[in-house]
Parts: structure tokens; sequence; C-alpha cells
């Protein structure tokens, strides 16, 4: 599962670039319409992924097909409807919520079943995701640290602090996995 994992912190890395692009640069209307579009689809690629690597956990089962490839599948619909039904980001954020909770649950249940110390971070990491996306849409926050944080500040410093944590229990559960092998 190295494989979807590297996917998995791939898709968040360039969904990161291309914010920082339309936040950092004069662009078009046009680009940044386009661009939030693909911010969306990797976001809710990733997440996707991160669902079936859960239930990957949680079953011990090799999987027989692409996992990047399906997750795609998966979200692109979710996407396309939000775009162009224009609910824009509530129908995604809905989707993400629900499986991060989904897969938050199961990484506990993965910890309590087996035991398995790499599931702690995972549960830490969404649990911090899902309080910083919380901070996010509050939308009123703030603080002064050297430079002024605003709500959309304060959502990416947690949330990079709650993938520090995701990659540790990646790490950890691909390193004590019986199945490492097998794939």
């Amino acid at each position: 599962m190295a494989f979807t994992w590297s996917f998995f912190f791939f898709f968040l890395f360039a969904a990161s670039s291309l914010g920082a692009v339309i936040h950092g640069i004069a662009v078009t209307e046009n680009f940044v319409l386009m661009a939030k579009f693909a911010i969306s689809l990797l976001i809710t690629t990733s997440i996707t992924l991160f669902v079936f690597l859960s239930l990957y956990y949680l079953i011990k089962r090799t999987c027989k097909f692409n996992p990047v490839f399906f997750a795609f599948l998966i979200s692109l619909p979710a996407v396309l409807v939000s775009f162009f039904q224009g609910k824009g980001d509530i129908i995604i954020k809905i989707y993400q919520f629900a499986s991060l909770m989904f897969s938050g649950s199961v990484f506990l249940f993965v910890f309590f079943k087996d035991k398995n110390l790499g599931a702690t971070p995972m549960v830490i990491g969404v649990f911090m995701t899902i309080v910083s996306a919380a901070i996010q849409f509050i939308g009123s926050l703030s603080f002064r640290f050297f430079w002024t944080f605003d709500h959309n500040g304060i959502f990416h410093l947690i949330q990079l602090a709650g993938l520090v944590f995701v990659f540790a229990g990646a790490e950890y559960l691909e390193e004590v996995n019986p199945l490492k092998n097998a794939e």
C-alpha cells in the first residue's frame, strides 16, 4: 500500500501547491475557477483514497484493483455535480467530512481490535483535520504571530500538523503491515 500512500500525499501536495498559486499570484478568474475544480478533485480523490486505505488495514486483504483509479472514478462525479449544480463546496465538504469521520472511526477500531499503534496518529490526524475545517468554516477566528493568520491560515496550520500525524501513522502501519510482501 506504500504506492497508494504516495499518491495520497502527492494529491494533497498538488492541491496545496495550486492553492498557493491562486492565493499568491494574480491570475485570471477563469484560471482560478479551473484551479478550484482541480483542487477539489485532488482533495476529494485523496480523501477517497484515505477511505480505501482505512478499509485495507481493517480487512487486511490485498487489493485486486487499483485504488487510485477507483478513488478518481468515485471522486470525479461528486466534484462535477457540486460544480455544475452551483452548490460548490458544500456537497464536497459534506462528502469529505463523512469520509474523514468514517476513516477515523475505522482507524480507531483498528487500534482497539489489533492494538496497532499506527492507527493512533491516524485518528489524531483526522481529528485535527476536522477541527481545522470547523475553524475554517466558522470564518471569524484570527491571531497574530509575527503576522496575522486569518481563519484560512489557521486551518492550514492545524491541517499541516494533522498531516504530520497521518504521515507518521502511515509509516508505522506500513512497517508492521503483515501483507506488505504479498502486494
